[in-house]
């Protein structure tokens, strides 16, 4: 859901017709949280996914889309030429993606949806074939993908959470004690993106896919309530430029005047980093329920240290 790399490409503020994202500060984390939590109830039922962003000036923008994304096999070059092609662009995430299941299969792991298509010339064959005809990524690649997205295999995956407190966690996390700025939390009404904002066009696959991968096989995804956002590329925009553009540009291409906001931008300041992460810890969020596992537990110790309460001020219960 959230994000801690330290290169990213930034936007800056466009107009932009028949788009409503709307933005919103708060000066602390309790006026955030009430924001967010009346937001919710006033969307009719709507189911949301949030991402949040250690600066709010980040572009919503895919791992796979940045600068320096390490694609294709790491023997061969990333691409051919200064301006790739949205076929070199999925044809080298393809080459990439195969090389981590090669490497994940070798090791004995479980691979989700696993077939022997996976392992057979041919099946990969076949699979490159479905981009041609079909565009990418297919549905039977999105678990794949969803995989290799949470553990860092650049993807044109973009993570979310079900829960907000899930986003905020993640903006805040890595804020305490850094540098000073403004710190994001993205809520998108799910809804409007799975029935009326990304319609298919011509093709088998919707503009922008929504992805949920098996939790059964992971623990840290089922923990953060994870899915995933996954723009599409149709067989007719292959030879076109590579198309790059965050999220935020592709729901203004998809939306009509008129439109109700879609897409919440909530920003606040990283001061209030070590409060949102005690406060979230209360209802049930930090390290150690993200990351189940011994090593989640022994990490939100040090957690706590960031808390805005530090341990110094804590006073042991004695018995008198």
């Amino acid at each position: 859901m959230g994000t801690t790399t330290a290169t990213r490409r930034r936007t800056a503020p466009k107009e932009r017709p028949g788009f409503l994202m709307q933005e919103a500060r708060f000066p602390d984390v309790e006026a955030f949280i009430t924001h967010i939590e009346a937001l919710k109830g006033m969307a009719g039922g709507h189911k949301w996914a949030f991402r949040g962003q250690r600066d709010a000036t980040w572009a919503l923008l895919p791992s796979a889309f940045r600068k320096g994304a390490e694609l294709g096999y790491s023997h061969a070059p990333k691409i051919v030429g200064e301006v790739p092609t949205n076929r070199e662009q999925a044809e080298a995430e393809f080459l990439r993606l195969r090389e981590f299941l090669l490497a994940v299969d070798g090791t004995g792991l479980a691979i989700p949806e696993d077939t022997q298509a996976l392992r057979a010339p041919r099946g990969w064959n076949e699979l490159h074939e479905e981009f041609e005809g079909v565009g990418f990524p297919s549905h039977r690649v999105l678990s794949m993908l969803a995989l290799g997205q949470h553990y860092g295999v650049p993807t044109r995956l973009l993570d979310f959470s079900e829960r907000w407190e899930v986003a905020l966690y993640f903006a805040v996390v890595d804020a305490v004690g850094a540098p000073p700025v403004e710190l994001a939390v993205y809520a998108l009404d799910l809804d409007w993106v799975l029935w009326r904002g990304f319609r298919r066009r011509g093709g088998a696959l919707p503009a922008v896919q929504v992805v949920s991968a098996p939790r059964s096989s992971n623990p840290n995804l089922n923990a953060q309530a994870g899915l995933f956002l996954a723009p599409s590329i149709f067989p007719s925009q292959h030879d076109r430029a590579a198309d790059l553009a965050p999220l935020d540009v592709r729901l203004a291409r998809l939306t009509e005047p008129g439109t109700v906001p879609v897409l919440w931008k909530l920003v606040l300041p990283s001061a209030c980093a070590g409060r949102a992460l005690r406060l979230l810890s209360m209802r049930g969020v930090n390290h150690a329920t993200l990351f189940p596992g011994f090593a989640g537990a022994a990490q939100f110790l040090k957690e706590r240290k960031k808390w805005d309460i530090p341990r110094a001020r804590w006073t042991p219960w004695t018995p008198e």
